[in-house]
């Protein structure tokens, strides 16, 4: 049977922080824009929105896009709405 752990351990940090412009490409992400789509508001490449993108779930150790999302709420780098 599954159970739920209580025990809380902090996010672990970083050990290479994201740059300026691979957190406002996570936070796109976050906002459910395409790579096309990151690639226009920022006045830059697919190409390089991909590479961005890489940079992102090597950081996080993320394999996609939710989880490269769920990480970066975690860690407090990206917040809900209010």
């Amino acid at each position: 049977m599954l159970q739920v752990s209580h025990t809380q351990q902090a996010p672990p940090a970083l050990v290479e922080p994201l740059t300026a412009r691979e957190c406002e490409v996570l936070l796109l992400l976050a906002q459910g824009c395409t790579n096309p789509e990151i690639a226009a508001l920022l006045c830059i490449a697919v190409s390089t929105v991909k590479v961005h993108i890489r940079n992102v779930y090597a950081k996080l150790h993320a394999r996609n896009r939710i989880e490269a999302i769920n990480a970066a709420y975690r860690l407090h780098l990206i917040h809900h709405p209010t």
